[in-house]
């Protein structure tokens, strides 16, 4: 092989490195915007998941305050249905009271006429004694 045939041979070889590396280059080009674009994706990953954090971190601070009302609502509710029991206890003694009362008027719409009829009588004995000490005073 010639000196000219070998400087051929190398200038080709040479050349085909050029174009490989052309293509490398192009490809690492590719490569960086690829990777500036994940970067950029993941900027927007990261804000989004920092927004879905504070809503999350919301969310709890609200469903704490539910469930700090709902024990609220909880023990007002025992303090009311506490409270019915009572005053269920409180009308079962008033009615046994006014079944008392009743009883109690019903017999003394019994005892009316005859006590009507003593008090008849004693305005009579009063009105007897008196003319009996007009006779004796006279």
């Amino acid at each position: 092989m010639t000196d000219r045939e070998l400087l051929e041979v190398i200038l080709k070889r040479v050349e085909a490195i050029d174009t490989k590396l052309i293509t490398t280059d192009e490809s690492m080009a590719m490569m960086n915007t690829k990777i500036a674009t994940l970067d950029a994706n993941m900027v927007t990953v990261n804000t989004k998941l920092t927004t879905l954090d504070e809503k999350v971190t919301t969310l709890d601070e609200k469903v704490t305050t539910l469930d700090e009302k709902v024990t609220s609502m909880d023990t007002k509710l025992d303090a009311v249905t506490q409270q019915v029991v009572r005053n269920s206890e409180d009308i079962a003694t008033l009615r046994t009271t006014l079944d008392t009362v009743a009883v109690q008027t019903a017999q003394n719409a019994e005892l009316q006429p005859s006590l009507d009829s003593a008090v008849a009588k004693i305005a009579e004995l009063e009105t007897d004694m008196k003319i009996v000490k007009r006779l004796i005073s006279s």
